[in-house]
């Protein structure tokens, strides 16, 4: 059987939960990563590569991420995450994990937008006024990471479908891991032990743990340079 094939920028973004997900299930698959041209005055940055190739590749509503899998070819992170988990067992598939999973799952989506509409924002104001928006966003994520503590404190689970690790968990741990890359928020972190101990235990998964200490996940950008922040060409 050939290979899967996913297509995505050139980023950690929302493909690297799809990625850790079958790194961690050691599902061979092929990857395409379209870049952004380079760090010149000519070419930076773009989206030439993917565009290119957008409306050639057969999908019914092309965007990346991307999966092919044998003839069937999807779009949509979320859609494809889940695909995936369904087919290896990575959901959650009784009541009530299968609902704590997904209204989780939602509460992570909203916390990675929250982040991406401020600093994708076109509008997003002087630097001290962008500051504060990220000050805004540090004193929401501290609210969030409450209240996922008390979650866990009151469940007393090792996931959030309890014991058995799903792909709410690999959405949670990225989408998570951003804010303390590049939002400066290890300090909140480090007053929710629950969190921290869970975002800990993800990353000693034996299936994981070398890659996500690897340059290939800790060096590469969490987002397009398109982004105020969270790009190795942004002007921070």
């Amino acid at each position: 059987m050939a290979p899967l094939k996913i297509g995505y920028w050139d980023i950690r973004g929302f493909a690297e939960p799809i990625r850790m997900l079958l790194k961690h299930l050691n599902i061979e698959f092929e990857e395409t990563r379209y870049g952004f041209g380079n760090d010149s005055e000519e070419s930076f940055p773009n989206r030439d590569e993917w565009l290119a190739e957008k409306f050639t590749l057969g999908l019914e509503f092309p965007n990346l991420p991307y999966l092919f899998d044998g003839d069937f070819k999807m779009t949509e992170s979320v859609a494809i995450l889940k695909r995936l988990a369904r087919a290896n067992g990575m959901i959650a598939t009784t009541e009530p994990a299968l609902s704590y999973s997904e209204m989780i799952e939602a509460m992570v989506i909203d916390i990675r937008n929250r982040l991406v509409y401020v600093i994708y924002a076109e509008n997003s104001g002087t630097p001290e006024e962008f500051e504060q928006k990220l000050a805004d966003l540090r004193e929401r994520l501290e609210t969030s990471l409450g209240q996922l503590e008390a979650f866990f404190q009151k469940h007393g689970s090792q996931w959030v479908a309890g014991d058995k690790l799903t792909y709410v968990d690999f959405l949670a741990y990225e989408y998570l891991d951003w804010y303390r890359v590049f939002v400066k928020s290890t300090p909140i972190f480090e007053k929710f032990a629950k969190v921290s101990d869970y975002m800990k235990r993800f990353e000693e998964l034996p299936s994981l743990k070398e890659y996500i200490a690897s340059d290939e996940h800790r060096s590469a950008s969490c987002l397009s340079p398109f982004a105020r922040i969270g790009h190795r060409w942004a002007k921070e």
